[in-house]
């Protein structure tokens, strides 16, 4: 949790990874905004994080770009790699014995993220983790990973989506570094 002082008065807003995945993937969609600017964008995230609006519009502009450098020098810990979530009496698995991203993973991946690239990480999510009980068809029908990735926006902290998604990207940008070299 970050926090700040305005006077004598001491003010805090959640920190990013504590956040569920629908509300990180709004913060995220209004940090990456490029219609609006910068400071708007910070001002609308920082609000998205619990601060009170008028206590924003009270800071003086060196104070608040004070705290724009603050939350963009915090490091988000990656984690580790969960392998069980349990949800409305359901449970959904993401790996055996190691993490991978199978070949189909990566194109629904792939997909989901060009679909939507400001909220993704819920079906993201949804394709990565397998309800148990379920078919391999049945997991990968549109129907279920949207109603799925509706669960998982509601009920998962970011936190757990971060290790899967760092995972991702860097193989993604592996991969065409990769290619890039052959040719």
């Amino acid at each position: 949790m970050l926090k700040f002082r305005i006077k004598d008065e001491e003010f805090s807003f959640t920190n990013a990874e504590e956040l569920i995945i629908k509300d990180y993937e709004n913060l995220a969609a209004v940090l990456n905004d490029p219609s609006v600017d910068e400071i708007d964008r910070f001002f609308q995230a920082f609000v998205l994080l619990g601060v009170d609006g008028d206590i924003l519009d009270g800071l003086d502009g060196f104070s608040f770009l004070k705290i724009i450098k603050e939350f963009k020098d915090v490091e988000m810990p990656v984690g580790e790699f969960t392998q069980f979530l349990e949800i409305g009496g359901r449970t959904y698995q993401s790996f055996d014995e190691e993490f991978f991203f199978s070949v189909k993973d990566m194109k629904m991946i792939e997909a989901a993220v060009k679909k939507n690239p400001s909220h993704f990480i819920g079906e993201v999510m949804a394709i990565i983790f397998k309800d148990v009980e379920l078919t391999k068809t049945e997991h990968q029908d549109d129907a279920h990973i949207k109603h799925k990735a509706k669960l998982i926006r509601e009920n998962v902290q970011y936190k757990v989506a971060l290790p899967f998604i760092a995972s991702f990207s860097k193989q993604m940008i592996d991969n065409l570094e990769s290619y890039k070299n052959e040719e």
